[in-house]
């Protein structure tokens, strides 16, 4: 009885402490909830109206919208009256290192409407983590049009080129029998783990906390993450495959002259992209001269003295950025 008692007291304590956690870390806001869930026809999407909190490179207040993407929520029927630009690409489109106000999408937005102050310029982030060209073009078919922008900027580095889907829920393009296919691979054994998982994720800020800690751990030593100290890589110069398939060149020859293409790479665009646009007579902006320039004579738009690493685009880059966008799309407008 008294081994039973114990034994009670024991789960009752566990309990309590795990409950103690879960109420910690929703008062503090130190950690959050999971900020996707799956969407039928579109793979993991963001929860709407889902305030977020980042400490990663920079530190970040942020919030999807309505409609599921970050930044302003903007009707999906946009006025006859205004120009709306959407930016797709990876996470650093995305964003999560810098507040709204900071981000390449307020900048653009704002030095547009100076430009051309006759005209409504709405500038939409539809930028999302683990992003490569053949997610980006099923979420752009499936989902932005919807918002029917006048243009699409296409944000590419080396790597979104080859095409190799790190997450099989995100929406992605396969090529069959010469025509493009869009799916989000609902029935793989990862898709059943997410969804019996995705409520306590969505809901518990300890069993995220916990879910995160296990990643962390698969990607990097408990050493570094216990004294913060290990090699530090800049996204920009991962090596990543040259080898560029079929598909990739399908789906550039799909975009539309409404989509421009813009390379975000620190390293110059490689020769068969640039000789393939030129044969397609394609038009596109390449930041890589820019964001070398800034390096050499300004600041190094990685680096983040916070933290002393180097990582995504800090918010002096995407405040850059922006006025340079600006300054190379002002022409383009409708």
């Amino acid at each position: 009885m008294i081994r039973v008692r114990h034994i009670l007291l024991y789960l009752l304590s566990g309990l309590l402490t795990l409950l103690a956690g879960e109420m910690y870390l929703r008062i503090a806001g130190i950690c959050e909830q999971s900020d996707v869930e799956y969407v039928d026809g579109l793979g993991k999407m963001l929860r709407p109206n889902h305030s977020m909190v980042r400490f990663s490179e920079g530190f970040a207040i942020t919030s999807s919208n309505g409609h599921r993407h970050l930044g302003p929520d903007r009707p999906q029927v946009r006025a006859r009256s205004s120009v709306r630009i959407a930016l797709l690409g990876d996470s650093f489109i995305e964003g999560y290192q810098v507040h709204d106000r900071h981000h390449l999408r307020y900048v653009l937005e704002s030095e547009l409407s100076l430009k051309r102050p006759s005209v409504q310029i709405e500038v939409l982030n539809f930028g999302r983590s683990n992003f490569d060209l053949g997610n980006m073009y099923a979420y752009d078919q499936g989902f932005v049009q919807e918002f029917s922008p006048d243009i699409t900027l296409f944000f590419l580095s080396l790597d979104d080129l080859s095409i190799e889907y790190a997450d099989p829920l995100l929406p992605s393009t396969r090529l069959v029998n010469e025509q493009l296919n869009f799916s989000s691979n609902s029935d793989s054994a990862y898709f059943h783990a997410f969804q019996r998982s995705s409520w306590l994720l969505r809901h518990s800020h300890l069993f995220y906390f916990l879910n995160k800690a296990r990643h962390r751990l698969q990607s990097v030593s408990l050493w570094t993450i216990l004294t913060g100290k290990g090699q530090s890589h800049s996204p920009q110069q991962e090596d990543h495959s040259s080898d560029f398939s079929p598909l990739t060149f399908h789906i550039l020859g799909e975009l539309s002259s409404d989509h421009q293409i813009v390379w975000r790479d620190l390293r110059p665009p490689p020769a068969i992209l640039t000789d393939w646009l030129t044969a397609h007579n394609r038009s596109f902006v390449d930041l890589s001269p820019f964001l070398q320039q800034l390096e050499r004579d300004s600041f190094s738009p990685y680096y983040w003295p916070a933290t002393r690493k180097e990582g995504h685009w800090n918010q002096q880059a995407h405040q850059a950025i922006g006025a340079y966008l600006a300054k190379e799309l002002v022409d383009h407008l409708p």
